[in-house]
């Protein structure tokens, strides 16, 4: 019976020790669902709070290492290092003072990048939780796809049938063809 009551609290204890494990974060990063960002590239903290650098069993390796600058892509000697990349880690670090810190991933520099605003800065950086260059390629699709929608509205239609609407055409000057949107079958 004792045996049972132990079991039966075990997991309600381990939730609570979780919990209290990550109180101490002020901010926590994780990796992005695409596995090739952070899901917080920018935060902003007070000196003395904990940024927590957290991720369990992704597909790919990560870590973060400073860099002197946000367009470095290599880390910087002497500064703020998780150890080698892994596909989980746990990584805590404590601010002390107020900066602008700028961190990568080592084996993707080029895409995963970060910065943690500490306190008070002169430095404005935008606040961006997307991947990047996602906006610009949703632009681009979305006018592709208009641009087809447009250009194929009438083109599959006879010259005779492109003032009437789809609903009233039927194949105009040949009868076994059907307009469906910008298709047409042929029976």
């Amino acid at each position: 019976m004792l045996l049972f009551a132990l079991i039966s609290h075990t997991p309600s204890v381990v939730a609570e020790e979780a919990q209290d494990a990550l109180s101490e974060c002020a901010e926590i990063v994780s990796i992005g669902s695409g596995g090739m960002s952070f899901e917080d590239r920018t935060v902003e903290i007070e000196a003395g709070q904990t940024v927590c650098w957290i991720w369990t069993n992704e597909t790919m390796a990560h870590n973060i290492a400073q860099t002197a600058s946000k367009s470095d892509t290599t880390r910087m000697d002497g500064g703020v290092y998780s150890g080698e990349p892994n596909t989980t880690v746990d990584f805590r670090y404590t601010f002390t003072e107020n900066q602008t810190f700028y961190y990568i991933c080592e084996p993707h520099a080029s895409v995963m990048k970060g910065a943690v605003i500490v306190g008070s800065t002169d430095e404005q950086i935008p606040r961006s939780e997307s991947v990047p260059g996602l906006t610009s390629f949703s632009v681009i699709i979305a006018f592709a796809a208009a641009a087809f929608a447009v250009r194929c509205r009438d083109s599959f239609k006879p010259q005779s049938a492109r003032d009437e609407s789809p609903s009233e055409w039927k194949g105009g000057e040949d009868d076994t063809a059907e307009y469906h949107g910008c298709f047409v079958t042929y029976s």
